[in-house]
């Protein structure tokens, strides 16, 4: 009975102890597994706030990234386009241990909050048929503005002043697009004189009215310091001698579409800034023969209104050499190509012309077919399309009439010219130049005189 009951006391106490160093050794292994998962989680986490600030540098360059290892680790971001401003990433860590593989996984939706591409409502709200004068922004001398580009709660504004002293690029605070007249938050002289601007993340991309430097590249992420030393970069399109200066641009998926005046090279110019200090020529361009005034971008299809005798010209722009696909060459006029625009559903395609007394100056395309109009539109004889905005099957367009320069028409009837719309036109007392942009239900409008730009908004 003795040795019976040695044997169970030791028995008992084996149990013990090995339920004791079970206890113990599973302690150190949630420990390190915790320990583990912490630090997947905070490369994860890395990950995400990586590609946040990325973004931000420059949304359209936000791109997947092939797995990379960090001690133990593999790491990896997946980021999938949701629409042309909003993009989903994923950051995912993994790491084999005892044989099995863990992973922890981190997801968030990122948007283009600077520059949103769909920034302008296509939806149409309150009342159009009388539109009414909203906030509006002053300069103390009569300029020209020349090109509106509305990115958040700011409105970068181009003017090509008579007199080089005068600032030339402004940054307009329109957090209050009420305000009578708004502040600026900056503003500079190149010195060249603008035409022309659009905005890509934290870059500025503008065409001078020079000989010497067609492009400029500014820096804005300091918004309320501007001065010459924000200038990244000064591109020169031409050759010596050459008169041509910038004219218009635009920009999609890092590269920018330069338009200049008539040169003895090429009016039609593409360049790759996804490195936006350093732009890039891609090609040699297209041979135009007289000055590009606005370029629409779908794709990989350019739209061209010229000053030429084929005033509306379209240009495949896949490869590294623009070319040709289409034309509208009419009779010989005294109007030239000047605004562009396409509906969503690409089925029509919306051509102003300036620069006389001929009609007509509104015009309507099958975007595959561009040997005849599918309607046409006269307007008065001083008057022209400067600008086009296209929303809800509503033509927005600024014009050089000063009585008029704001027109809305409908052009809902695909086969029919257009009915007026704006039953209860608005005088904006100057006329339109060339520079017009829209942001949410409003409408920016680049004007002529010491109210350089003017928003516009339903009754």
């Amino acid at each position: 009975m003795s040795t019976l009951e040695l044997l169970i006391a030791f028995a008992i106490l084996t149990l013990a102890i090995a339920a004791v160093v079970l206890v113990i050794f599973g302690n150190q292994s949630l420990a390190i597994d915790t320990q583990t998962n912490i630090e997947a989680l905070s490369r994860a986490q890395a990950g995400l706030e990586s590609a946040r600030a990325a973004s931000r540098s420059d949304f359209a360059s936000l791109q997947s990234a092939v797995a990379t290892n960090d001690d133990m680790y593999t790491k990896s971001i997946t980021v999938t386009d949701i629409s042309l401003s909003t993009k989903q990433v994923t950051s995912y860590v993994s790491w084999s241990e005892g044989g099995l593989v863990s992973y922890v996984t981190l997801s968030t939706i990122l948007t283009d909050w600077l520059n949103p591409a769909n920034k302008c409502n296509p939806i149409i709200s309150g009342n159009w048929k009388k539109p009414q004068s909203l906030g509006y922004f002053d300069l103390p001398s009569i300029e020209d503005a020349t090109g509106v580009h509305v990115g958040g709660t700011k409105v970068y504004l181009t003017l090509n002043p008579s007199a080089p002293e005068t600032d030339d690029f402004y940054i307009v605070d329109a957090s209050d697009t009420s305000l009578k007249p708004m502040p600026e938050f900056s503003s500079f002289s190149t010195t060249y004189g603008l035409t022309d601007v659009v905005v890509s993340g934290l870059e500025a991309y503008v065409t001078a009215d020079s000989q010497v430097a067609q492009v400029l590249v500014i820096d804005i992420s300091d918004y309320t310091t501007l001065d010459p030393s924000k200038i990244e970069k000064k591109v020169d399109l031409t050759a010596l001698g050459d008169s041509a200066v910038g004219k218009t641009l635009a920009y999609a998926d890092e590269r920018l579409y330069v338009g200049l005046t008539k040169s003895s090279g090429k009016e039609f110019r593409v360049l790759d800034v996804s490195t936006p200090s350093s732009p890039l020529e891609i090609g040699s361009g297209y041979e135009i023969g007289a000055a590009v005034n606005e370029i629409l971008i779908d794709n990989d299809i350019a739209y061209l209104a010229t000053a030429s005798s084929t005033p509306l010209i379209v240009l495949d722009i896949s490869g590294p050499v623009p070319t040709p696909i289409d034309e509208y060459a009419p009779p010989l006029s005294v109007l030239f190509g000047q605004s562009l625009a396409r509906n969503s559903d690409n089925t029509r395609l919306y051509f102003g012309r300036t620069g006389g007394n001929a009609n007509p100056k509104l015009l309507a395309f099958d975007p595959a077919d561009l040997s005849t109009p599918a309607w046409t539109m006269n307007m008065s004889k001083n008057s022209g399309v400067y600008t086009m905005t296209l929303r809800s099957n509503f033509l927005f367009m600024t014009t050089a009439d000063p009585d008029d320069s704001l027109q809305i028409w409908d052009v809902s009837s695909p086969s029919s010219p257009p009915t007026r719309f704006d039953t209860d036109p608005l005088n904006i007392q100057q006329d339109s130049t060339a520079g017009a942009d829209c942001a949410g239900n409003l409408l920016y409008v680049g004007q002529h005189g010491q109210r350089v730009l003017q928003i516009i908004g339903p009754s």
